[in-house]
């Protein structure tokens, strides 16, 4: 009986000839250079019985799959209507001698024996295989046989044991690709036809996949992660204590705590305690465990993270290994051995290595264990694992090396033992705090011994506490920190997002990776490797999108697609629906009409907001016409000319700020929308409870409005982003003083009208003059009376020009081109504009000069009439974009220095406190200097002030201490300054003290309640000025009972050794 065997790779089929023809091979020549036919004898243990066996290869699809002619052409029609285009089978060009091969070698066989890779894409080979050999001879028998590695014993069995091919594996496919097919050439032709009028881009083929754009989608995601991160401070506390002179850290079992104001009284609480208790000291055994069998997504995942190899090299290296016959098959899921793998036959053949030779021996002689099973097996095939044994020298390059000993060491880590510790745990308690420190002793290293990629060594032993001590602590510190930007994707962690979100198989993922890779959608540096980690010499390399992959991107999701082709949602929903067809669940005529016609809604969708997409692409090549399309396309990409306005000086200025050139790394931006960053500058607000002010380029979030809004972090007042009348009346929403504002609003309109001429003279006299104190020296005689608030009413807006702001992190990304870093670019830029409106420095000079005292806030100055000069080069936009492209960063002229711009005056001096005034504060007597002076000097605190009667007349400040100040407090010593307590004489720490009567500090304890109780207090004190001006201090009980919740004048901040009620306290502090 002649049977043909058809393996899916040439080596495979003289493996296997070898193997079962005993190594009686006779080789016959065929018109492929690589293919050969190899005829042997072998005798199969069913009805083919002692046979005459051919065996021969193919090398991947036979078949390729393409439109009708009409379809063929890119302008030949609407892409619309590639969805319902028919499909044709044609023989793949390179496979033609291949194909005749097969046919001439089935005429004469019997029976066709399928020994192609036992996956998806195996089966359906298979199956064209099958459909040639049926075309010479219609009554060939058909068996499939299963294996999944080259083990000479694998393979006799795998001869012995024949299948059918599963029809169900070959129709998912055949949906895919046909799926594939159609989605991926309309989107393409569409995509590569739209983006044509873009110069750079007009030979190139901007192509589109199911699985690409979820991949790049990936990429994207976390780049904009990174460059739209900002910082966020928290706070901590942290716990140093001498124990048998040896010093232990502990640390907070909060962690840390966003809230300055919160992570502070819980500090101030627990400095009331001397010492601290330990409460529990806990030694137990703890265990690292050993891996799972490999898979092939774990081969590539930990092998481009401990290797420093690309995924794609990954999987060809093991290609190579395989068909070599020196490992397992590498496409696989299963992480589970089977009980019928003899595994100890397997590590015998490592013993003789030199490296890993003595620890495989040990565990034949005893530390052998089974290893853990994981949850996954497709029933196919086996966990990675090697065949043989090779030396080093038979590999042919270091990388197939490094695979293989991953391999081996990897094997012989999963028949080992866990690793083995001993761990003590202490836990302290400070207060009502608890604190915690850790020590780790490796007992048994085991698996690790041989699986070098990772590391768990012991730390430094800690003292013998005993439960229930009481320790003094040596040190103790409220310490802040900042919240750290997450890194740019890694190959390693972009492989287990498309593993977790289902996009592509195990198989294919590495080409995904390479295809976007390939089509310069992203581009990979080398990343900086933590120094913890053990393979130190292998280089990481981390994913950035380049300007056309976020282009594509972001026009999709601009687009408003409910789920959008570059999320992975689509793509996973896909996969389940093909593993539905595998199981029987699912047909594959229902998953192409379901999921053709849900992409071919999508493609309608998008061409009919095409515009939308222009323009998100315009964005990014706005100016790439500018080279030679011959020019190598990655360098254009990396090489965008950022053009931006130069030419806004005033004449006083030109002579200095003259056109410079600089060199740009990368642009991620055109002109018009870097110079609308400046547009979108930071304006410095005012809280008009607190006074305090901020950039309003910083946004919070309400979790109950579910919407980005504006809230002043002092006191959490809202504040509207959309309106610029944001000085509005929230203080009479909360303090029944505010009707001096109602008043006196004739008054406070008078203010403004003087404050404007002033300006308007200012004006005057810099278009006539040079600037000088002089000048100015009878401009503003009593700048006390000017309020703040009163000069920027709605009538008269704050600048959107006057302190010129760029986000450099959210304006450009890094590549390897250029002189200059981004930041230095940026930051020259932004002093350049800024210094070039010409108005900014005089303001801060005048305020400089005449406002010394800080009464007001030059932020906050209307300086609109200061602008008049230059109405063509700020207030029209036709201007601006007429002159954007006058001055082009280049990298022939970088002339520019910190030298030539010259210097910017701070808008406000660093005092130690800073003073502003609310609107409806007035000034009796010149008490407002007398105050300031005493504020400033140190002597007095602001609060204080407004609740004593050291400073006469002061009767309006007293009605109206709420919101009245914002103090910037010196830093705090780590345990507070020292002072005399009014009560026992004794030295008294700011963080105990209370305030009392007459700006009195008092131990809480000896600080008395003024109402019947007279208990200490020590929850808090209410305070009121009596009608002799004496200050009373009420605890919460009396001021309840006595004056029926009538709002105190003040509420001191101390705190009880309980810490209660801080959401209370935090809502009426001042």
């Amino acid at each position: 009986m002649k049977i043909l065997c058809v393996a899916e790779k040439p080596s495979i089929a003289r493996a296997i000839s070898d193997i079962l023809g005993g190594g009686k091979v006779h080789i016959r020549e065929t018109k492929d250079i690589y293919n050969k036919n190899y005829d042997i004898r072998f005798k199969f243990n069913f009805n083919w019985g002692d046979s005459s066996v051919t065996f021969t290869s193919v090398r991947g699809h036979l078949i390729e799959w393409e439109f009708e002619e009409k379809f063929k052409k890119w302008n030949s029609c609407n892409p619309l209507n590639l969805f319902e285009a028919k499909i044709i089978p044609t023989v793949n060009k390179d496979m033609k001698n291949i194909h005749d091969n097969i046919l001439k070698e089935s005429r004469n066989a019997q029976g066709l024996y399928i020994w192609t890779d036992c996956d998806r894409e195996g089966e359906y080979i298979g199956t064209e295989v099958v459909n040639i050999a049926r075309k010479a001879n219609p009554k060939i028998e058909v068996k499939r046989a299963h294996f999944n590695n080259l083990e000479r014993m694998h393979i006799i069995k795998a001869a012995h044991r024949p299948f059918d091919i599963d029809q169900r594996q070959v129709n998912a496919v055949a949906a895919r690709i046909e799926f594939d097919l159609k989605t991926g050439s309309a989107f393409t032709r569409f995509q590569t036809l739209l983006l044509q009028s873009f110069e750079p881009l007009a030979k190139e083929i901007i192509s589109y996949g199911s699985c690409q754009f979820p991949t790049l989608g990936f990429v994207v995601d976390r780049w904009k992660r990174v460059e739209n991160f900002v910082s966020e401070k928290f706070w901590s506390i942290k716990v140093i204590c001498s124990y048998n002179n040896n010093e232990v850290l502990f640390n907070w079992k909060r962690i840390r705590l966003f809230d300055k104001l919160s992570a502070f009284l819980i500090y101030e609480n627990c400095l009331l305690f001397d010492k601290a208790k330990v409460v529990s000291v806990v030694r137990k055994p703890k265990s690292k465990l050993r891996p799972y069998p490999l898979t092939t997504v774990e081969l590539q995942k930990r092998g481009t993270k401990y290797l420093g190899i690309s995924s794609k090299d990954i999987m060809t290296i093991a290609e190579t290994l395989y068909t070599k016959g020196f490992i397992s098959y590498p496409r696989t899921e299963t992480d589970q051995f089977s009980n019928d793998i003899d595994l100890r036959s397997l590590i015998e053949k490592q013993v003789n290595d030199e490296q890993w030779g003595n620890y495989a021996q040990s565990l034949l002689n005893e530390k052998f264990c089974q290893p853990r099973k994981g949850k996954n097996n497709d029933k196919a095939h086996a966990p990675i694992h090697p065949v043989t044994y090779v030396k080093k020298n038979s590999l042919k390059s270091a990388n197939e090396h490094k695979v293989y000993s991953f391999i081996v060491r990897h094997f012989l880590a999963c028949c080992s033992q866990d690793a083995k510790a001993k761990q003590t745990v202490i836990v302290l308690q400070w207060g009502e705090e608890f604190f915690s420190t850790s020590a780790l002793i490796v007992l048994e290293n085991n698996y690790l011994d041989v699986y070098l990629y990772e590391k768990w060594n012991s730390s430094v032993s800690l003292p013998d506490f005993n439960q229930g001590e009481m320790i003094e602590l040596d040190y103790t510190e409220m310490i802040e920190g900042k919240t750290e930007s997450p890194g740019h994707l890694t190959e390693s962690e972009l492989i287990n997002l498309m593993n977790i979100n289902g996009i592509g198989t195990d198989s294919t993922i590495a080409e995904h990776i390479q295809k976007i890779l390939d089509r310069k959608y992203v581009f990979k540096q080398s990343k900086n490797k933590n120094k913890s980690e053990r393979s130190q010499n292998n280089t990481i390399y981390e994913f950035i999108p380049s300007t056309l992959g976020i282009a594509l991107v972001d026009g999709y999701d601009r687009i408003g697609f409910d789920q959008s082709l570059a999320k992975p949602f689509l793509r996973k929903e896909m996969e389940l629906k093909l593993k539905n067809i595998c199981d029987g669940k699912y047909s594959k005529e229902e998953f192409l009409k379901d999921n053709i016609n849900q992409y071919k809604n999508l493609f309608i969708k998008a061409n009919q907001k095409v515009d939308i997409l222009k323009e998100v692409l315009k964005i990014d090549f706005m100016f790439m016409e500018k080279y030679d399309s011959s020019e190598n396309y990655h360098k254009k990409l990396s090489e965008i000319p950022l053009n931006t306005v130069f030419d806004t000086e005033s004449k006083e200025n030109n002579e200095i700020c003259k056109e410079k050139t600089f060199v740009a790394k990368n642009s991620l931006m055109n002109n018009m929308d870097f110079f609308q960053k400046f547009q979108e500058k930071s304006i410095p607000w005012l809280c008009s409870s607190c006074c305090e002010t901020f950039p309003s380029d910083e946004p919070m979030y309400n979790s109950t409005e579910k919407q980005e809004a504006y809230y002043c972090k002092n006191c959490n007042l809202n504040l509207s982003s959309k309106n610029k009348n944001i000085y509005s009346n929230e203080i009479s929403n909360n303090n029944s003083t505010s009707q001096h504002q109602d008043k006196n609003s004739q008054e406070h309109r008078e203010k403004i009208n003087h404050f404007i001429n002033i300006l308007d003279n200012l004006q005057t006299k810099l278009n006539k003059q040079s600037f000088s104190e002089d000048n100015l020296s009878t401009s503003i005689k009593n700048p006390d009376e000017i309020s703040l608030k009163d000069s920027i009413k709605n009538d008269y807006p704050i600048i959107d020009n006057l302190t010129p702001k760029v986000n450099i992190s959210q304006t450009c990304t890094l590549v390897p081109q250029g002189s200059m870093k981004n930041s230095e670019m940026w930051e020259l830029l932004r002093k350049k504009k800024r210094n070039s409106l010409g108005v900014r420095k005089h303001i801060e000079n005048f305020s400089e000069i005449k406002c010394s005292h800080n009464s007001f806030n030059t932020n906050i100055i209307d300086a609109s009439s200061e602008l008049s000069n230059f109405p063509d080069k700020i207030g029209k936009k036709e201007t601006l974009e007429s002159k954007i492209s006058f001055i082009t960063l280049s990298e022939a002229q970088t002339n520019i220095s910190q030298e030539n711009i010259p210097p910017i005056s701070p808008s406000t001096k660093n005092y130690k406190h800073k003073l502003f005034l609310p609107d409806h504060v007035k000034s009796e007597n010149n008490c407002i200097l007398e105050l300031k002076n005493s504020f400033l000097s140190n002597s007095t605190s602001p609060k204080k002030a407004l609740t004593s009667n050291t400073i006469s007349n002061i009767k309006s400040l007293k009605n109206n201490s709420t919101g009245a100040f914002s103090v910037k407090k010196k830093p705090l010593p780590k345990f507070g300054g020292f002072d005399k307590c009014a009560s026992c004489n004794e030295s008294i720490t700011f963080l105990e003290s209370c305030p009392g009567p007459n700006s009195t500090k008092w131990h809480k304890k000896c600080l008395k309640c003024s109402g019947k109780c007279g208990k200490n207090m020590d929850s808090g004190s209410l305070n009121e000025i009596d009608k002799d001006g004496k200050m009373k201090v009420y605890c919460r009980f009396c001021w309840d009972t006595i004056k029926k919740g009538k709002k105190p004048m003040t509420i001191s901040l101390v705190m009880s050794n309980t810490l209660q009620d801080f959401s209370t306290l935090e809502e009426n502090r001042t």
